[in-house]
């Protein structure tokens, strides 16, 4: 085998190809390799299954982690992390994050069994874990201080982390960034006592650089307690759950939304007197799923009298929308775009937002269908909005407005052009953020004593059912 052949004798008959990790000798160029050190020291062969172990997510280099099914500490198989693949020296990690509900205000342990196959330049070898809260890490320890390097028998490491009352959730996993190989086996989560120091490497928590709901929302998806830490697979469903399944699913005939409704009829019984009807999907772009969605809303619409689509995107540009499919002028496909986001800019959309205008130019006015946005993705729009809205109803408060909204200006966004990254705003001094805020207030006070007298200001309440999307 040759630098350029990092693979011998793969093998089918499994979800994923095993692959038998053979290395050989190498000269010249391929003498820095991970085959060369790792056959060099004589260590055996490992059979693997390369890919994210189930349950755990990782490096998109699907060759640099997996499963080993020989040399595992116990049971019958390891995850293994390597660069011995590699042409190139790479960084990879496993990753699986939990919910924080059963761990706030304790102190939490990761404990792993790891194994060195000669790795050796290591920036990253062992195990990490991380404490997330909105926005904020509140602890995180990588083992950077302590890699696991050298090559020789099983060995075990642990971090250790405080989750405090404000932690929304808790990843963690393996890493690697070395030469060669770590294998992984045999993880536990566990909640200790005081007595057992912490590793946090972190002075005091730092901001994150991420959106705040965007963390929470990704933490309410994740699991209450994690999976397969002996990587020797997810335990099987049992009968009873597949029974249930399908004592409770109806199937549908089709996704396609311009055929026939009769097969969502269960969807009727199954909403039964909901006035609010939640709608989303297992993987965004997925065409199928927004299909379906279609199907589902032209169902509601047209069968059970539903009026109202809320949608997670900006309030003033849904708007535009909104005007639209009641008779207004646009083109479809720039008022998409101007959602600022690609799950919402498809092909799928568009054609939901043409049925819906076709829809209201026949319904009464009692079932003509409106949208909405309920999502703050980008200000700038809505301030124009309310702007422009004040200055027709009270232009003595234009110079106000401005003065109010000042504070926000570097951070608004410019059509699709962003603003200065929230996270700067975040960062201010609580009294800067305090002044801000008074001046926003105002503006919703001007709105509330002035607006409302205006005739296109107030609108009829909806007397439907409301459906969000």
């Amino acid at each position: 085998m040759t630098a350029d052949q990092p693979f011998a004798n793969v093998r089918t008959g499994s979800a994923r190809p095993r692959v038998r990790w053979c290395c050989a000798a190498l000269v010249g160029a391929a003498a820095l390799t991970g085959c060369l050190n790792e056959d060099l020291i004589k260590q055996p062969e490992l059979t693997v299954v390369p890919g994210a172990p189930d349950g755990w997510t990782g490096t998109s280099n699907v060759a640099g982690i997996g499963i080993t099914l020989d040399n595992a500490r116990s049971g019958t198989s390891a995850a293994y992390l390597s660069n011995a693949f590699q042409v190139t020296f790479g960084s990879f990690r496993l990753v699986q994050s939990v919910r924080a509900d059963a761990y706030r205000g304790k102190r939490v342990r990761l404990r792993a069994w790891v194994r060195p196959r000669n790795v050796g330049a290591a920036v990253t070898s062992g195990i990490w874990m991380r404490v997330d809260g909105p926005g904020i890490t509140l602890g995180l320890d990588e083992m950077s201080r302590r890699v696991v390097a050298g090559f020789g028998d099983w060995r075990e490491v642990s971090v250790v982390l405080d989750v405090p009352e404000r932690a929304v959730g808790i990843s963690f996993g393996a890493l690697f960034q070395a030469t060669n190989t770590l294998l992984v086996d045999d993880m536990r989560l566990e909640i200790v006592g005081t007595d057992v120091a912490t590793t946090n490497i972190l002075s005091a928590p730092v901001n994150s650089g991420l959106d705040s709901l965007a963390t929470i929302e990704a933490y309410a998806r994740s699991p209450l307690a994690p999976v397969n830490l002996d990587f020797e697979g997810l335990t099987p469903v049992g009968s009873s759950a597949t029974a249930f399944v399908a004592q409770n699913s109806a199937a549908l005939s089709t996704s396609d939304p311009t055929a026939a409704l009769d097969d969502l009829t269960p969807f009727r019984t199954l909403v039964g007197s909901a006035q609010v009807v939640g709608l989303g999907e297992a993987t965004y772009g997925t065409r199928d799923f927004m299909q379906m969605k279609h199907r589902l809303v032209r169902y509601m619409v047209s069968q059970m009298g539903f009026t109202t689509i809320a949608i997670e995107a900006p309030a003033a540009e849904v708007a535009d929308i909104n005007l639209y499919i009641n008779g207004g002028t646009g083109n479809p496909a720039r008022l998409l775009s101007r959602l600022y986001s690609w799950t919402t800019n498809t092909q799928e959309i568009a054609d939901l937002i043409a049925w819906l205008r076709t829809w209201n130019q026949t319904a009464s006015v009692s079932q003509r269908v409106r949208v909405r946005g309920i999502d703050v993705v980008a200000p700038g729009a809505s301030m124009d909005s309310v702007a422009s809205f004040v200055h027709r109803v009270a232009p003595a408060y234009d110079v106000d407005i401005q003065v109010w909204y000042q504070c926000l200006t570097v951070f608004r966004n410019q059509g699709a052009t962003a603003g200065r990254p929230r996270t700067e705003y975040a960062a201010l001094p609580a009294d800067s953020r305090g002044l801000c805020a008074e001046g926003v207030n105002d503006v919703v006070n001007l709105v509330n004593a002035r607006g409302t007298a205006a005739p296109d200001f107030t609108e009829a309440p909806c007397r439907t059912p409301a459906a969000t999307s």
